[in-house]
């Protein structure tokens, strides 16, 4: 078997009788032009993998599936390999590609064609790629190759056996803490922390699949643009939550791993007689070179340079005030809001979004279900609060994007400020604006919210007239926790808020004001069977990071935080 690296996530696989490309993102930007990849690769071939036997796209992201590429580069004869996931959207993007031959695969179930055996485990959460994400394991023989790239599989790698080559991510793809506007000492902090969560992860995945041979891949990106350039692990920043591959190896060295190798475009691995021959496409002291900051900053420079005059076209084909984004919202997002129960008691308040020009903003109100014109009396009020460049957005609103917390956060183009903990019930939501997905994911927590217990949950149980109900854990006036205070009047039929005195009737209709409907439904019509499809895919009710915590150990609770940057690092 030989495995050419291709960049990021990116790796043609060849076998006696098949090939596979797998999330081919080449030369290109992604997410609004904030993404590059790193080294660049430009210099791939891309007429030697431009006709693969089978097509493997993980996940939707699109530093994986990048639409640009697949349309004008590949053939569309290729047989996509696609994971287990309960909706359909990767099948339907790539369809609109030109793509018409499949395989569906189940999670954790081989498939055998072409004298090789295949298998794509699957995970499936609101939050994932979103949806899903998966990872490839391909078998020829007593060859064995696990193309983790950014699946974190709970469980099931205990069964792998023998594994010669493992790709793995091992720096995440979020803005967070950069961009929340906290103070600097805070953000070094747990940003710090966050990366040293992220290489203990893969290292545990290491220990797990045990291979020969592992190699840090599907990320970081780099940032080129100069409003961004920040974002870059350049070495003096031990916050920066993106460090390169020559960090992840020296990490791994610390713990005794000595079996890692940094691969760059164009890297190509061969696998058989029971080793694993690694070929590299520039010298070694080159690769180490490229790696230390001041030459990093070097090929920056002049990645930056090549790269200027497509970055500058993209950006002026962006919208200007070409919508007038408050009716445009409010028609698209407020009936998938009035199909959205669990999400909007989950979230149980309000999201703002305004712009950096200093321009109008909006509401979204989650309690009573509308979007609105932003007003100053509404600062007070608001809980969430984004801000964002006007076109992004637009762009957004013309192009219908489903996914936000793909498509535009991952730009890191905004800047953000919460009142209290994360809350996944908005980025679940943010990631979901068509009916399919706003389906899925109600489905979703309605099935978790009758599978979980104890206090402090987002609802809970309670029994209305001898009927198991579900109810949402905080009240929609002022956030009280209703597993203690809310009581049940069978004469009146009514729910009552004893810590505030507001009302509800049995259905959750508000009594006492308008706009505060309380969600309250029979458990049995709640519950959907069903609700993830015949998806066999790993429902993912927690973090990968999590599931390595003990019992009783949690992370330390994230702090408040106002919308403040650092006039250095303001964001266009």
């Amino acid at each position: 078997m030989r495995i050419t690296f291709l960049g990021h996530a990116g790796l043609y696989i060849e076998t006696a009788n098949a090939s596979i490309l797998c999330d081919p993102w080449i030369g290109q930007p992604a997410y609004y032009g904030s993404w590059w990849p790193f080294p660049d690769n430009d210099g791939v071939d891309i007429d030697a993998v431009s006709r693969p036997t089978f097509l493997y796209i993980s996940h939707l992201h699109h530093d994986h599936l990048c639409a640009d590429f697949l349309r004008k580069h590949v053939w569309k004869n290729a047989v996509v390999l696609l994971p287990d996931y309960p909706l359909g959207a990767l099948r339907t993007d790539l369809e609109e590609l030109g793509f018409e031959r499949f395989i569906e695969t189940r999670s954790w179930e081989p498939v055998e064609v072409d004298g090789i055996r295949l298998t794509i485990p699957t995970m499936v959460s609101p939050a994932d790629g979103p949806i899903g994400d998966s990872g490839l394991i391909v078998e020829e023989g007593p060859v064995k190759l696990f193309n983790q790239n950014d699946s974190r599989p709970v469980h099931g790698l205990d069964a792998l056996g023998h594994v010669d080559l493992h790709f793995l991510q091992y720096s995440g793809a979020m803005g967070y803490p950069f961009l929340q506007g906290y103070p600097e000492r805070m953000r070094v902090t747990l940003g710090r922390r966050k990366r040293e969560v992220g290489m203990a992860r893969a290292r545990r995945y290491v220990d797990q699949v045990g291979a020969d041979l592992f190699c840090p891949s599907s990320g970081p990106p780099c940032f080129l643009d100069p409003t961004l350039y920040w974002l870059n692990d350049l070495g003096h920043d031990d916050g920066n939550v993106f460090p390169d591959q020559r960090r992840f190896i020296e990490y791994m060295r610390r713990y005794g791993h000595t079996q890692g190798e940094i691969v760059v475009p164009g890297s190509m691995a061969e696998i058989g007689r029971g080793r694993v021959r690694m070929v590299h496409p520039i010298a070694s002291e080159r690769i180490e070179e490229l790696l230390t900051p001041a030459g990093k900053r070097r090929h920056l420079a002049e990645y930056w340079e090549r790269k200027r005059p497509d970055m500058e076209r993209h950006e002026a084909s962006l919208p200007c005030r070409h919508v007038d984004v408050v009716p445009a919202l409010r028609e698209w997002w407020e009936p998938l809001l009035k199909d959205a129960d669990v999400v909007c008691a989950g979230i149980n308040g309000r999201m703002a979004i305004d712009f950096d020009d200093g321009d109008d903003g909006l509401v979204v109100d989650f309690r009573d279900h509308t979007v609105r014109q932003w007003s100053v009396d509404d600062d007070p009020l608001v809980e969430h609060h984004f801000r964002f460049p006007r076109p992004l957005v637009e762009d957004c609103i013309l192009e219908r994007r489903e996914n936000w917390s793909t498509d535009l956060l991952l730009s890191f183009r905004f800047q953000e400020r919460s009142k209290g903990p994360f809350n996944k019930y908005l980025f679940a939501f943010l990631s979901a604006l068509s009916r399919e997905r706003i389906g899925y994911v109600e489905r979703f927590y309605r099935d978790e919210a009758h599978a979980r217990e104890g206090e402090g949950q987002a609802f809970f149980h309670m029994n209305l007239r001898g009927r198991d109900n579900v109810v949402q854990q905080r009240c929609p006036h002022a956030s009280a926790d209703l597993g203690r205070f809310l009581q049940y009047d069978e004469d009146t039929d009514t729910l009552t808020c004893t810590l505030h005195g507001w009302q509800w009737d049995r259905g959750g209709n508000c009594l006492t004001a308008d706009g505060h409907p309380l969600y309250v439904r029979p458990a049995d019509e709640s519950v959907e069977r069903g609700a993830h499809g015949t998806s066999a895919a790993t429902i993912r009710r927690q973090c990968a990071d999590c599931s390595y915590w003990r019992a009783g150990q949690e992370p330390a609770p994230e702090a408040d935080a106002g919308l403040r940057l650092p006039r250095d690092r303001q964001v266009k």
